[in-house]
């Protein structure tokens, strides 16, 4: 996760808001988040604020309001949020999930996740004609990407401890001494905070015509946390698999929270991170997982230099890696029942063709309970799975390229 260091920094800079604070910004809300995760819900999920919606952010509502009005935005939703997990309309949301839907989300992750190290790794690349499309798989860093994987498939079938970090450690050195990528050196103080804290604009953002803004986020935030919560903790092998009720419930308000202190300190939406499976795929398995990454993130203000200087592809093998360990949660779907396996599936290609877990999973929800309805099982769908797909339709209605 060390590239959310480098990345949303830059991308909050195309909406206004200035690098080096968001960079410190970042760190500290990713850092408060994990810890709070580890602490208070005691799952190995890290939490950092998440790419997609801080493009969302940057590219659509900093061009039509201050920067300060958008994180005010942020701040308005986080206080939602915190009020939904408070309540048990949170918990009937996310048990009305039918364990299809939750096995989809699983494997949806993976292919986002798969998706994102193909890409980094130029392995695919965007084309007009066919969506998506065969990068340089002859480049440097498609050939270290791949032979990165076969080194932690090779570990992985050797039952040696640690590969995925082997693998990744190999490809960045490789990148750095073919030149394929910068040492920037290793000591840095971190930048000032002073731009971003406290500036978020609340009065601003409880305008009216705020309303779209703010749904928009809360719905990304909500349900991208309970896609990732659900998937990742389905990777968990044995009893701790499956994440329990009172465990999802302080895991949303450790989210919650730290949406609020993100927007306090100057940064998008904090979220749940898919990239937690990665931690799960070599042994993650408690709150000591997250309180550690949060404390690397905090380490990671320090190092600026130090992480930039990973290659992206560097991480392609572990991101594959953990992208085909988490397909197999399709493994357990009833294959004989179109009205369970369609809607999952559908739920997978949502979130890997949409980059956005929130979008698989509202779509997923719409296929399985038009599924249902119309072949006269209307007492399997879930109130709540209805309810999630009626303010899916909403928020599409209200802001459609959200």
């Amino acid at each position: 996760m060390v590239y959310i260091c480098v990345v949303n920094p830059a991308i909050l800079a195309a909406g206004g808001i200035p690098a080096g604070a968001a960079f410190t910004a970042t760190c500290l809300s990713a850092a408060f988040g994990c810890i709070l995760m580890g602490l208070l819900a005691g799952l190995p999920v890290a939490l950092a604020p998440g790419m997609g919606i801080n493009a969302f952010i940057a590219y659509t509502l900093c061009q039509s309001m201050a920067w300060q009005t958008a994180i005010g935005c942020v701040a308005v939703s986080g206080v939602i949020f915190l009020g939904i997990s408070l309540t048990p309309l949170r918990e009937k949301l996310i048990e009305a999930i039918p364990d299809s839907l939750r096995r989809g989300a699983a494997a949806g992750i993976g292919v986002l996740l798969g998706l994102v190290g193909l890409k980094n790794a130029s392995i695919v690349a965007a084309n007009p004609a066919t969506i998506v499309g065969e990068g340089a798989l002859g480049s440097p860093p498609a050939l270290i990407a791949v032979a990165g994987l076969a080194v932690i498939v090779a570990l992985e079938g050797r039952r040696v401890a640690g590969s995925v970090l082997v693998a990744v450690a190999c490809c960045a050195a490789g990148a750095v001494g073919l030149g394929l990528h910068p040492w920037e050196g290793v000591f840095a103080s971190p930048p000032s905070l002073a731009p971003t804290l406290l500036v978020a604009d609340w009065r601003a953002a409880l305008e009216p015509g705020m309303l779209a803004a703010i749904l928009a986020l809360l719905w990304s935030d909500f349900f991208d946390t309970a896609g990732t919560l659900v998937g990742v903790t389905r990777a968990i092998p044995g009893p701790d698999g499956d994440i329990k009720p009172a465990q999802m419930r302080k895991a949303m308000l450790a989210d919650a929270v730290a949406t609020l202190f993100g927007a306090c300190v100057g940064t998008s939406t904090v979220t749940s991170f898919a990239e937690s499976a990665a931690g799960v795929a070599v042994g993650a398995r408690t709150g000591l997982a997250a309180c550690t990454t949060g404390v690397l993130f905090l380490v990671a203000l320090f190092f600026y230099p130090l992480t930039s200087s990973v290659a992206p592809f560097a991480t392609t093998p572990a991101l594959l890696f953990v992208a085909a360990s988490m397909m197999k949660a399709l493994a357990g779907l009833d294959w004989d029942d179109v009205t369970e396996w369609v809607p999952a599936i559908t739920t997978v290609l949502g979130i890997g063709l949409c980059f956005s877990i929130a979008s698989g999973v509202g779509i997923g929800a719409i296929v399985y309970v038009i599924g249902k309805f119309l072949s006269g099982r209307q007492r399997d769908i879930p109130l709540g799975l209805a309810l999630v797909a009626v303010l899916f339709v909403l928020k599409v209605a209200l802001l459609p390229q959200s």
